[in-house]
């Protein structure tokens, strides 16, 4: 069941929409792409997702009913690309705490190359999403 939760709220926030229904809340997460959604265990929906190049994270306390404007969890410089299948990921463990992993290239020289290697990028936020802490990158051999 909170899989099927999961995949209706991103759904949903891919369309731009929410059930709250006023026209703050329906554009809110609009643009953003690649959502990816944890639910907690006091039934809050923490959905990450890449806007502008960044990833950002909006965390429902109602159930998913509606969300707050986004938080930057991981601040890309807008080169965070969200392309196939390599968009954030999130959780959240049974202390309330969540976590956000996405690869992105930041190096100059990296960005040149017709697929730029990325690095994997981890931050985590103790309550619930307001703020993040970044820890740094984990670059990723070539064998990936």
């Amino acid at each position: 069941m909170k899989r099927s939760l999961a995949v209706a709220v991103a759904v949903l926030l891919v369309a731009g929409r929410t059930r709250a229904g006023t026209p703050d809340e329906e554009q809110i997460l609009g643009p953003g792409r690649q959502p990816q959604v944890a639910v907690t265990a006091d039934g809050g929906v923490a959905v990450a997702f890449v806007r502008d190049g960044n990833v950002v994270v909006s965390v429902s306390a109602d159930r998913g009913r509606s969300f707050p404007a986004p938080v930057t969890a991981l601040d890309a410089g807008g080169k965070a690309p969200g392309a196939a299948r390599r968009g954030p990921r999130i959780a959240c463990d049974a202390a309330g705490v969540l976590y956000v992993t996405a690869p992105y290239a930041v190096d100059p020289e990296e960005l040149k190359a017709r697929y730029p290697r990325p690095e994997l990028w981890f931050t985590s936020s103790g309550d619930g999403g307001k703020t993040w802490a970044v820890f740094g990158a984990v670059k990723v051999t070539d064998a990936w």
